[in-house]
């Protein structure tokens, strides 16, 4: 962990996204934000140790409990099993969550997150805390998160090494629930949701127009979910294609929506998280990341794995800012597409999709 110190602006319009102050930040969020943000300088930090984790922290006991997480979508949901044992070694202590604040839509509703913090944290806000826990290098660049689950990755990381339940949690409330049946209510077709594109290019399967196309032909009704002008939805509007990314819709209520389909697909992405977590039948498309680290432990979700079309895959290739969509060492960086994933027919997606939606779970 860094500390990032924002100076005061000299003008009003300087573009920087905080506040002037010191932040508490994972090394390479500090500096993502130092590009952004001229005049801001980093430090190593003191106010944390990198061994420390639940079991091996000092007396007096435990009240007031702090996670630094600034995880995606998808990770927020597999550490939930985490969050769980925490609580319950801790039962009368409160816990909370540093995290981007859209971040926060995982752990909404779950009852043994007590409370939240804004990530990047200030670090005055460190003295409300006897215990304070991150996640930097649990998982990106150490080497085990390429043989762990990412559940057992941080897990071990967090010193819980006997993590009993690995069932993941994610609660969709009556209200979200509600207002979605009435939004896109069902007619007599099969509703498959679809997330069109992963978070990151190298995660995307390139064939995902034509696999949409097919599945229409098929007789399915498509609910596409993303974010706005992420995708195009070029010509006329097929009443079987639900676009749902031009509603702007919340990662909450897109997830919601997947309690209302009877299959959903989707690259190594958010919402296949969050249909394995409410046990909705699911389709997940692998390339750059194999599907055992990531959805081995969900009953309903079924994966896909590419292999073909790349010497270097599985290649754990993460994007960032100023990193390159694909590794530099592969055949995708020259062709701008996942060389795995595009190996993926769209026909043995549509097979898999109709044994998933025939077989009970």
């Amino acid at each position: 962990m860094h500390i990032l110190t924002v100076p005061e602006p000299l003008d009003p319009t300087f573009p920087g996204p905080f506040k002037p102050g010191e932040y508490l930040v994972e090394d390479r969020n500090g500096a993502e934000i130092m590009l952004m943000t001229p005049g801001a300088t980093m430090k190593e930090s003191v106010l944390w140790c990198p061994e420390r984790n639940i079991h091996n922290l000092e007396q007096p006991p435990i009240t007031r409990i702090l996670i630094i997480a600034p995880l995606g979508f998808g990770d927020s949901i597999l550490l939930t099993p985490c969050l769980r044992a925490i609580k319950q070694l801790h039962p009368s202590a409160t816990l909370a969550l540093a995290v981007l604040h859209e971040r926060r839509q995982p752990f909404l509703g779950l009852p043994y997150v007590d409370g939240f913090e804004d990530y990047p944290l200030r670090t005055e806000h460190l003295s409300k805390y006897d215990c304070v826990l991150s996640l930097e290098r649990s998982v990106e660049n150490n080497p085990k998160a390429r043989v762990q689950h990412m559940t057992d990755r941080f897990a071990e990381h967090l010193g819980l090494a006997e993590l009993k339940d690995r069932t993941v949690d994610y609660i969709v409330s009556q209200a979200e629930l509600d207002w979605v049946k009435a939004s896109f209510p069902r007619g007599k077709k099969r509703r498959i949701g679809v997330q069109v594109q992963a978070a990151a290019r190298c995660r995307s399967y390139p064939k995902m127009t034509l696999l949409i196309e097919a599945l229409r032909r098929e007789g399915w009704e498509v609910g596409l979910l993303g974010r706005p002008g992420e995708f195009r939805t070029d010509g006329p509007q097929n009443p079987d294609v639900i676009d749902l990314s031009r509603r702007g819709l919340t990662w909450r209520q897109s997830a919601a929506f997947l309690l209302t389909c009877d299959v959903f697909l989707g690259p190594d992405s958010s919402l296949l998280h969050a249909a394995g977590a409410l046990n909705v039948p699911a389709v997940g498309l692998f390339g750059p990341f194999p599907w055992k680290l990531r959805t081995a432990y969900y009953k309903s979700v079924h994966a896909i794995q590419g292999h073909e079309g790349c010497d270097i895959a599985p290649c754990f290739h993460s994007q960032h800012l100023g990193m390159p969509p694909f590794p530099l060492n592969g055949p995708c960086i020259q062709t701008g597409k996942c060389h795995v994933l595009d190996s993926i027919l769209p026909k043995r997606i549509i097979a898999k999709i109709e044994q998933v939606a025939a077989k009970p779970i």
